[in-house]
Order: structure tokens, then sequence, then C-alpha cells
């Protein structure tokens, strides 16, 4: 069992989160006030997996045992969900075991839909307040108005996505998706320029973007294909190590848009644990929610998300059916009626 000299048992005791260590077979060792107050049951010398139940537990044995942080969601015995964040403890020689903190995620732990729901909703509202911001440092003229036009497109997404909240929430259900033919590449260029506008620290002020002369379009809602590409580009400027380039190219009966990030290659199957909701590999750097959000969307779909390493790091992507049968129905009016002007075409995900 693992065990800890005294001036770690003072600062954990006085820690404000419930704090559990275990060791490297997952052999509770160490509970600290907090937790022995809010999780009563769980005894020292019994195995935390008892208690929290996942599926990912042997993922986040081999994450620790690398020397590397996890977190991911888990429900507790009474039913209740929470988010456990683990550091692994050792040496580097040695894995000894983990410490585990533990929040309370409530209604939005027990709802991924709901939690997705909010995560999409703070991106065009932080978007549009950084355009504004910028808009305000340019004297009248054509650079101002593209920041007021981003925040005005961002704002408009938000209020439709809390217009149709019940819809949004409920990613699987295929009836609650609003499926228009939308211009794909033009949709894909506003979602770089806004990303590229959204004001996080870092952020490149242009992204490579490489696609067809031609334009593509397929029959999607455009809202929430927004939110995959979107959430696909923040993944990769926050987990990857600097370079960012998007490609845009139909294969076969598809669209197909995939997101390099240079970095470390990821195993190529990888992608079923980090899909899962919230599942985060670093969990100081997202909520670990973007990819379920973008799994779910893209199999309503019936298209596929994929994750592809590269010699240099990793592309993640997806595939969009151009006219797959679950979109016919939405779709066949506009394309038998003859609605092909550019005017007719959503690539804005209002509705």
């Amino acid at each position: 069992m693992l065990h800890f000299d005294g001036q770690d048992t003072n600062l954990f005791s006085q820690m404000t989160q419930p704090v559990i260590s275990f060791d490297c077979y997952g052999v509770i060792g160490y509970i600290n006030p907090v937790a022995q107050k809010q999780f009563p049951e769980i005894k020292a010398g019994e195995n935390i997996e008892h208690y929290f139940k996942s599926l990912l537990w042997s993922s986040v044995y081999d994450r620790l045992e690398d020397g590397l942080p996890a977190s991911f969601s888990s429900a507790f015995l009474d039913g209740d969900h929470y988010y456990l964040n683990l550091l692994p403890l050792g040496t580097s020689e040695k894995f000894l075991g983990g410490l585990c903190s533990i929040t309370d995620r409530l209604a939005a732990m027990g709802d991924p839909g709901f939690a997705g729901f909010l995560h999409d909703l703070k991106n065009p509202l932080l978007t549009a307040h950084s355009a504004l911001d910028l808009a305000l440092h340019f004297e009248v003229g054509e650079r101002q108005q593209l920041y007021f036009d981003i925040a005005q497109r961002n704002l408009k997404s938000a209020i439709s996505l809390l217009k149709n909240a019940n819809r949004n929430i409920n990613l699987a259900d295929r009836e609650s998706y609003k499926f228009k033919r939308v211009c794909i590449t033009s949709l894909v260029h506003e979602i770089v320029e806004d990303f590229c506008s959204s004001g996080q620290r870092g952020v490149p002020s242009s992204i490579e973007v490489s696609a067809p002369e031609y334009d593509l379009f397929a029959c999607c809602d455009a809202t929430k294909i927004k939110q995959v590409v979107y959430n696909l580009l923040d993944n990769a400027f926050k987990h990857g190590s600097g370079e960012i380039k998007l490609s845009l190219s139909s294969v076969g009966e598809s669209v197909r848009i995939g997101v390099y990030s240079s970095g470390i290659p990821l195993s190529p199957d990888s992608l079923p644990v980090l899909t899962l909701p919230f599942y985060s590999s670093d969990p100081q750097n997202g909520s670990g929610l973007g990819l379920y959000i973008a799994n779910k969307v893209i199999s309503t779909h019936g298209g596929q998300l994929f994750c592809t390493p590269v010699e240099d790091g990793n592309i993640f992507g997806f595939t969009l059916p151009f006219n797959e049968d679950l979109n016919l129905k939405s779709c066949a009016a506009q394309y038998f009626l003859g609605i092909d002007s550019p005017e007719a075409v959503d690539t804005t995900g209002e509705n």
C-alpha cells in the first residue's frame, strides 16, 4: 500500500476537494477529511475501481505509469457522476500509484448532451466578445467592419443555439437536426476566420486551408458541423505543438475534412477512448467533450470521425456524405425545386 510522510498528509488534509491516494494496483491508501465526509463508504485497503465504476481504468493506469495526468468521468456507487483528476505518484524508474481528486459535476456530468451544449455555446460567445474588442482598436474601415461581421455572425450562432436548446442538447436524435444544402467550402473558411479571431492567446492569425478550386456541398445541419470543425481546430491548438493545417476534399460520395496538428503521433486505436465523454488527456486544457460531441454529431449525419497519426503529428477529421439516405428527406425539396442559387444555400447555421 502507498504511504505518505507527515508533510504530505498534512497538505492533503487541508485541501477543500476530496482527495484519495491509491497504489499501482488501485488499492486505496490515504483518504483526506473532505473525502471521508463526502464519501463515507470509501475504505482504505479496498480498490478504488470498486467505488468509481468506469471502463477507462486500464487506460488510466497506463497513462499514470507513463508519468502523465489523466481525467475522466465516473459513476459512484450511489449513481451520481463525478469528474476525476488523477496525478501519477512515484519515481522515473517505478510507478507507485496515483492521487485522485474528485470534482462533483452535478447534472452536467450525468448528461453529456447538456454539458456539450454549454461547451459549444461558449465558443461563439467568446469569439464575438474578442471580435468586438478588436473592432474597437481600429478606425472605421474594412478591418473594423470585418470584426463587426465576425461578432455578428457568432452572436447569431449563439442565439440559434439558445433558441433551439432542446434539439442541440440531444446530439443523437436525427429528428432534431435541421438538414439543409450547405456550401461546405464557404462554411469552412468562415470557421477558420472565426477561430483565428477568437482572442485565445497564441492562436495563429491565419491557418492554411487546402481545398479544391470548385465548391463542395453537402446536406447537413450547418450549426452542428460548424461546432465540430471549431472543436477540431481548438483541440489542434491546445494539444498540438504549433503548426495547424486544414484540408477539404471529396472522397467517393463524401466530403472529407481533416485538421492536422504537429506533435507526437497518437496510437491509431486511441480514438475510442478520446471520444468518451469527459475524458481528457490534458485536464488543464480541455473539458473532455470536444471529440465526444464531434463523434455524436458526425455519426448522426451518417459520417465517420477519424484519427490518423502521421510522422510529425496527427490528423483528426471526419467524412460527411454528400447525399446520405437520412438527409434525403430533409433536402429533397431543395433539389427538386431547383434551389441552387448562392443566396439559397445556408452556410451560417442559422435556423
